[in-house]
């Protein structure tokens, strides 16, 4: 089945950690052709070859430009860099958030941000140059099992007391929704923040969603 270049995205890695470094517009290659050495001699039939170094240029990608995001690859220059480029994502909103599920191709190299020129009527584009310095490897897809998990699974609180829930959801960054069970008891923000009201016990249900399936984690809350 076909991929579309929908959902690829320029991500820089800092000390194991991807976030996706600017949206861009098109990617070159990724990776290149061994050179061929000549080793045909005069009595072979046809000409003969082996491998040689692998060749790879300078790669190319093409964003919008503003001056917030040129500053910031700016700051970049002239330090070796990790990077990669993710293909696929989740959507939630409209609003897409990397994956890699169809591939990571990671490198390291040195970036240069260069404001191309224009015409009439047209977006103002840059140009972002990246000099490999490593031979650019393809790291496995993961498909994760989207999940939200709560910080914890049983709490007391006394009355007027509150808490406030470090919630993890996998794929990262998605959005939380909270509900109580019983408000009059202990009731739940849009943030995870718990604040008892009277003596008894409800469930706080966090649920987040993808792809159309809602997934979950409940905390039991006693008000003393």
């Amino acid at each position: 089945m076909a991929i579309s270049t929908y959902k690829t995205f320029l991500m820089k890695g800092t000390g194991g950690a991807w976030s996706k470094l600017i949206d861009i517009k098109e990617f070159p290659d990724l990776g290149g052709v061994p050179e061929m050495l000549d080793t045909t001699t005069m009595s072979d039939g046809a000409r003969t070859y082996i491998l040689g170094i692998q060749e790879t240029e300078a790669m190319t990608f093409t964003a919008n430009y503003t001056l917030a995001d040129y500053v910031a690859i700016k700051a970049l220059e002239n330090v070796e860099q990790d990077f990669a480029v993710w293909l696929g994502a989740t959507v939630e909103n409209e609003i897409a958030t990397p994956t890699g599920v169809d591939g990571k191709f990671e490198f390291k190299g040195y970036i240069t941000v260069t404001k191309t020129g224009g015409g009439v009527n047209e977006v103002q584009n840059m140009t972002i140059t990246i000099a490999p310095t490593t031979v650019i490897r393809q790291t496995a897809g993961t498909t994760e099992t989207p999940s939200v998990t709560l910080d914890v699974h049983a709490l007391t609180l006394g009355v007027s007391d509150t808490y406030t829930f470090n919630t993890v959801t996998v794929p990262a960054g998605k959005t939380v929704t909270y509900t109580s069970s019983a408000t009059a008891k202990a009731s739940v923000n849009s943030a995870g923040k718990v604040t008892a009201a009277q003596a008894g016990s409800t469930i706080i249900t966090a649920t987040i969603t993808d792809g159309g399936v809602d997934y979950t984690d409940t905390c039991t809350v006693v008000v003393e």
